[in-house]
């Protein structure tokens, strides 16, 4: 059966890849997040895209990056300043459209060019309300900047430097906005993203003197002050009855990020609530399926894509079962609102993977090869990888 709607926060963490939240844990630098990892429903199958505009867009619109109504790909130049050529973001209906409730959305966008681009986030069938910065801390209208002195933009199109840090500027707004029942918060830290100086304040968390505790990688100092901080904010939202979705956007730098390799795509995704089982799921599940899951679980009326398959029936046992994904998907492009050229894609399913990068194509056996070491394309195919390469080429988006 299908439940009553249920509040939803959407979360994005930056530059997080599996191998990185999996040191972190190990060094006990995440608790909270240790913790949570107890109470939630873990999808270990999860793609989120290369690089973190891709994912947004995907996440947003439920459409691949090379397909009309999104066209948003790796963004290289025309997302960064101010000034370049204006583009107001994906065409298609967003997630937002026709949404019952309010809808806010704070941090990072990283999907819109122009000088009014934090205009174009909000509006009938888009948010209510939005503030947060253009894409990195260090990009904009400044040219420059880190997490305590950044441009914030809001659907007013009003812009400001920003002096409060900024893992902090969001998360309390957020939490403000659970704290007003708004029923579907979208945010977008861009915690561990770089710049990766000055440190976060001091003693957050309580009894962490980050002076006192030089960290050999600065990520994990990032790190630790987002597991307090998103730990405050999910607490809040699940004794409040919000179901929470979090993921990783791409891969760490220099383990993945930029790529289609499981490293850069396979980060970690979970979701957490009251009637959210805890368990480890291995459905196959993305960025893309987001935007129909999203709509499901407030009520909105179906808007069918090719790309976004509903998972609420994973999360949420009572909801009417849906048809899983037989494959994931994920495509790229450099370039921005325009006809997608130097196109690359992935598909996989439960044990293969082909990616087409920009023509050459690779395909791997995860199985028995999980560090895509040895390509089967280089030698005779058995008859089942043959099979398969067939069906992963149908699949290729």
């Amino acid at each position: 059966m299908t439940t009553a709607p249920r509040n939803v926060l959407e979360i994005a963490i930056d530059d997080l890849g599996s191998g990185l939240a999996g040191g972190a844990l190990l060094r006990g630098v995440m608790p909270w997040l240790a913790q949570a990892m107890t109470r939630c429903t873990v999808f270990g199958n999860f793609w989120a895209a290369p690089l973190c505009s891709v994912f947004r867009a995907r996440a947003l619109v439920g459409l691949e990056a090379v397909r009309a109504g999104n066209l948003v790909g790796e963004n290289v130049g025309p997302n960064v300043g101010i000034g370049q050529t204006p583009f107001p973001g994906p065409s298609a209906p967003w997630v937002t459209a026709a949404m019952p409730g309010r809808k806010t959305m704070r941090g990072k966008l990283h999907l819109i060019a122009g000088n009014t681009w934090a205009t174009h986030v909000v509006g009938v069938d888009r948010f209510d309300e939005y503030s947060g910065s253009q894409a990195n801390l260090n990009q904009g209208v400044s040219g420059s900047g880190d997490y305590y002195h950044w441009v914030k933009g809001s659907g007013t199109g009003a812009l400001f430097t920003c002096t409060k840090f900024a893992t902090n500027d969001t998360a309390d707004e957020a939490l403000v906005d659970v704290g007003d029942g708004v029923e579907f918060i979208k945010v977008a830290f861009n915690a561990i993203h770089q710049p990766l100086s000055p440190l976060p304040p001091d003693n957050e968390p309580a009894g962490h003197l980050y002076s006192q505790h030089p960290a050999t990688d600065p990520r994990l100092d990032f790190l630790r002050h987002l597991d307090f901080r998103l730990g405050e904010l999910v607490d809040a939202a699940v004794a409040a009855g919000y179901v929470v979705i979090v993921a990783c956007d791409n891969g760490s730098t220099g383990a993945g990020k930029g790529t289609f390799t499981e490293d850069g795509l396979n980060t970690p995704c979970f979701v957490i609530g009251d009637g959210v089982p805890a368990k480890y799921s291995s459905r196959l599940v993305q960025a893309t399926d987001f935007f129909a899951t999203i709509r499901e679980l407030r009520g909105a009326p179906a808007i069918a894509t090719p790309d976004s398959f509903a998972f609420t029936d994973e999360i949420l046992p009572d909801w009417t079962p849906t048809p899983p994904r037989a494959f994931l998907t994920c495509s790229s492009f450099k370039g921005l609102g325009e006809p997608p050229t130097n196109v690359s894609r992935a598909a996989r399913g439960a044990r293969y993977k082909l990616v087409d990068l920009e023509g050459l194509e690779f395909m791997y056996d995860l199985r028995n090869d999980p560090e895509e070491d040895v390509d089967l394309l280089e030698t005779s195919l058995s008859t089942e990888e043959q099979a398969a390469y067939a069906d992963l080429a149908d699949a290729l988006p």
